[in-house]
């Protein structure tokens, strides 16, 4: 899980920087599941040789799997986080530009065509 570590370090400095909320505490926690499924895969992964043989990898993927549905159900909040805080995009229209691509859709108007 590459990463991992970037991800959960951008939305605990992003939580961080929120001003303080009773709900805080539980994303605090939450995150802390994460980075603990986290840290328990990666030395599962590292444990078991990735040529075992079949019971082996099935042991390792029966340990791996709960982990996984941890990230899978949590990663949303996450992901969320970390997005807070980022510089919106420029926009890609100047006003001008803006105002007349948008009287043109409120007027039905096709746009020209690109020769």
């Amino acid at each position: 899980m590459p990463h991992t570590e970037t991800l959960l370090a951008s939305a605990r400095g992003a939580l961080d920087r929120m001003p303080p909320a009773r709900h805080h505490a539980g994303w605090a926690a939450r995150l802390d599941c994460l980075q603990h499924a986290a840290d328990q895969i990666q030395q599962t992964l590292s444990e078991t040789a990735s040529g075992s043989d079949s019971e082996a990898a099935h042991d390792r993927d029966q340990a791996v799997w709960p982990l996984l549905v941890t990230w899978a159900e949590h990663t949303g909040t996450a992901c969320d986080l970390a997005d807070q805080h980022r510089a919106p995009a420029a926009a890609a229209l100047s006003g001008d530009e803006l105002r007349e691509w948008t009287e043109m859709a409120r007027a039905g108007v096709r746009p020209p065509r690109l020769v």
